[in-house]
């Protein structure tokens, strides 16, 4: 309720603009009268109230782990939450707008998303809102997901309205998603109520979600679903459920293709290659069918090669590329342009993910138990190699990882979601004083020098090991792994 609240307050740091009607039937558009605040005390009130609502949670997530099979009540909170979310404008991003405007594009001007942007559409009031970045921008989006955007336009015919059942939409995905998950966890023999917990209670997944009324929910309540129908048998549904996945976001053919790599492993108990050929065509033929209607060529795919080139300062690579110029520069060199060390990193970092996928895919097996483990894997890798990331793309790994609260992964996940959830605030310009960004060169400068230092300790112990360790006398190697670890 108090983000709700804080979203309603003039010079809101953390709403884009918005329709003035957006808030005309909100309970906090009248509580936010009350309350007044320069924008940066806003900000700090927002971090305040985002850190608190963290620790609320990791209780939870403790509790949960004490009572793994009482779903029921934190399910009811997580809806309570979620349903508390709904009526505030879209928080910390755009992205809903452009939803909005692609869908009245198809339904009122009979305009095809993919070859045209917002722009074309200037005299609409739904191209108002939409960030200035994508104002040119074809849809990057699926087909099923226009259709969805193109059913709201047809159905609600204000911007207000639209911009609502969007963010309905996001909410009854994640209030499917928290079924499927207690469900899956009981299958998997895992903890429903951690699982619940995990998702429901967690901040970026309400905030950004249920808030920003994102559809990256619908790509990973999709693998959800497809787990559901996989492990019930049903693998030419299971199929299709991914590739909805996939016609909401390209992201989920990551998923997708692992699915169809572990079905060929898998033939022989499946009824030979010629019945895995057939779900391979289905796949095909879902895909190319949905995208039939808009096709005109390879320009209709135009977006996502512009998209490709992107990237955020918030990625690991952007960062990589940051700390790496301003560690060199400081020891006297005069290294390459910041474009150019991003190059670096993406090619370095693209090469680790493939090689991390193909590893993945030999552990994987045959073994249906370690699907949600490896697809959240793959997922949490791409987020963390791509150069162009947001905080609500952590959504497709946390899902699955949910199904195994005891791994390594799982917490490294929670923690990453805890970081970026810091990282997207339309009014982050406040933070960004000169002060601040000269601290913040100055940790960049420190992280340089800390992870070159490490490494070198690790290679130099490592090293030592292998020369110096003799028979019947303790690896130094061993020894030295653990003055470092």
């Amino acid at each position: 309720m108090a983000f709700g609240v804080l979203s309603f307050l003039p010079r809101s740091p953390i709403v884009p603009a918005y329709p003035p009607e957006i808030g005309r039937y909100s309970p906090y558009r009248w509580l936010g009268r009350v309350f007044h605040g320069s924008p940066d005390a806003l900000v700090v009130a927002f971090v305040a109230l985002l850190v608190s609502a963290f620790g609320v949670f990791a209780l939870a997530l403790r509790r949960a782990r004490c009572h793994p099979e009482g779903v029921m009540r934190p399910g009811v909170w997580a809806v309570l939450f979620a349903l508390l979310m709904v009526p505030t404008p879209p928080i910390a991003s755009q992205d809903v707008y452009s939803y909005a405007a692609y869908g009245r594009m198809a339904a009122f001007y009979y305009e095809n998303p993919y070859l045209a942007g917002p722009s074309k559409i200037s005299g609409d009031p739904a191209t108002n809102y939409v960030g200035r970045m994508w104002w040119d921008m074809p849809s990057v989006y699926g087909p099923l997901m226009q259709g969805i955007a193109w059913a709201a336009a047809r159905a609600f015919g204000g911007i207000e309205s639209l911009v609502r059942a969007l963010k309905g939409v996001a909410a009854v995905a994640f209030a499917s998603a928290l079924w499927l998950l207690q469900r899956l966890a009981r299958r998997l023999s895992r903890s429903a109520a951690v699982a619940v917990v995990a998702v429901g209670w967690n901040p970026l997944v309400l905030i950004h979600i249920v808030g920003g009324g994102h559809n990256d929910i619908l790509v990973a309540t999709a693998l959800l679903v497809a787990l559901v129908l996989h492990l019930e048998g049903r693998r030419l549904l299971a199929t299709v459920g991914l590739c909805c996945g996939a016609l909401v976001k390209l992201t989920a053919l990551a998923p997708l293709g692992l699915y169809l790599l572990f079905l060929w492993r898998k033939r022989d108990e499946l009824g030979g290659w010629t019945k895995v050929a057939s779900v391979w065509g289905l796949a095909a033929a879902t895909i190319a069918g949905a995208y039939a209607p808009f096709w005109k060529g390879p320009a209709t795919l135009g977006a996502l090669a512009r998209v490709s080139g992107l990237d955020t300062t918030i990625s690991v690579p952007a960062v990589s590329a940051r700390v790496t110029r301003l560690g060199l520069r400081s020891l006297g060199f005069e290294p390459l342009a910041e474009s150019a060390w991003l190059g670096v990193f993406r090619g370095l970092l693209g090469a680790a993910f493939v090689a991390y996928v193909l590893y993945l895919l030999r552990k994987l097996g045959r073994a249906d138990e370690l699907l949600p483990e490896v697809w959240g894997k793959v997922l949490l890798g791409f987020c963390l190699t791509t150069a162009y990331l947001l905080p609500w793309y952590l959504v497709w790994p946390l899902l699955v990882l949910a199904l195994v609260p005891n791994g390594k992964t799982f917490r490294i996940a929670m923690g990453i979601a805890f970081i970026y959830s810091f990282t997207q605030l339309p009014g982050g310009y406040v933070l960004l004083s000169p002060g601040v960004k000269a601290l913040g060169e100055g940790l960049g400068t420190v992280t340089f020098f800390a992870v070159v230092t490490a490494a070198a300790a690790w290679i130099a112990f490592s090293r030592a090991g292998r020369i110096f360790d003799l028979p019947g006398s303790p690896p130094l190697g061993n020894l030295g792994r653990r003055m470092v670890g």
